[in-house]
C-alpha cells in the first residue's frame, strides 16, 4: 500500500484532479486498529529523520526566494496483513508522540506540536509561505489501485433483504379480529 500527499507541492492525484501547490506540509501515518488504541507503524514528514519525498509524483515549489522545495510524503507499506488501519494526515509540524515511543505507540497518546501555532512552510526566518487548504491523499495498492474492501456475501444480502421483506410483512397484516361492545 503507498499513501501519496499533495498539496505542498500539488499534483494530480490518481483520480485525475488536479490539485493546486501551496497546501499544508504534511505529517503522514499509518496505525493498525482505530481509536486511541490503534498501534503505530509508520509515519513521516520533512521534519523527521525518515523523510521519503513524495516529488515526483507532487510538485516542487519555491518557499520565499528558496525554489525546488519538496513538501509531500510518499509512503509505501509491504506485508500489510488483512485488517483494519487508520490513516493519519496532519500538519508535518505536528507529530503524533507514537513517533517518539518505542513500537507499540498508540495514537492516544497525544501530539507534540512544533509549528508554535504558526501555519507557515518555511525553509528559514527570511523565506515562507502562508499555507493554503489545497491538500490530496492517494492511498493505493500496488499498480495504482484503490484499495479493495470486502463487500456483503451474497448469503448475507440475500438474508437481510428476507428479513426486511418478513418485517414488512408482519407490519401490514390486516386486522381480523374486532370486537365490538354493546
Amino acid at each position: 500500500m503507498t499513501l501519496q500527499t499533495y498539496g505542498f507541492g500539488g499534483g494530480t492525484n490518481a483520480a485525475g484532479t488536479a490539485i493546486p501547490s501551496g497546501g499544508f506540509d504534511p505529517f503522514v501515518g499509518l496505525f493498525s486498529g482505530t481509536g486511541s488504541t490503534a498501534v503505530f507503524i509508520n509515519g513521516d514528514s520533512d521534519v523527521t529523520t525518515n523523510y521519503t519525498p513524495g516529488c515526483p509524483p507532487a510538485g516542487l515549489v519555491t518557499i520565499g526566494s528558496v525554489p525546488g522545495q519538496c513538501g509531500d510524503v510518499n509512503l509505501q507499506f509491504t506485508g500489510l496483513t488483512p485488517g483494519t488501519y487508520t490513516v493519519l494526515l496532519t500538519d508535518g509540524e505536528n507529530i503524533p508522540n507514537a513517533l517518539f515511543e518505542p513500537p507499540g505507540g498508540l495514537l492516544g497518546d497525544g501530539f507534540t506540536d512544533l509549528s508554535g501555532g504558526v501555519f507557515q512552510t518555511c525553509v528559514d526566518a527570511n523565506d515562507s509561505n502562508n499555507d493554503t487548504a489545497n491538500w490530496a491523499l492517494d492511498i493505493t495498492e500496488p499498480g495504482g489501485s484503490a484499495p479493495s474492501v470486502p463487500e456483503p456475501g451474497a448469503f448475507g444480502l440475500a438474508g437481510l433483504g428476507l428479513l426486511l421483506a418478513a418485517g414488512l410483512a408482519v407490519r401490514k397484516k390486516p386486522v381480523t379480529h374486532i370486537r365490538t361492545w354493546k
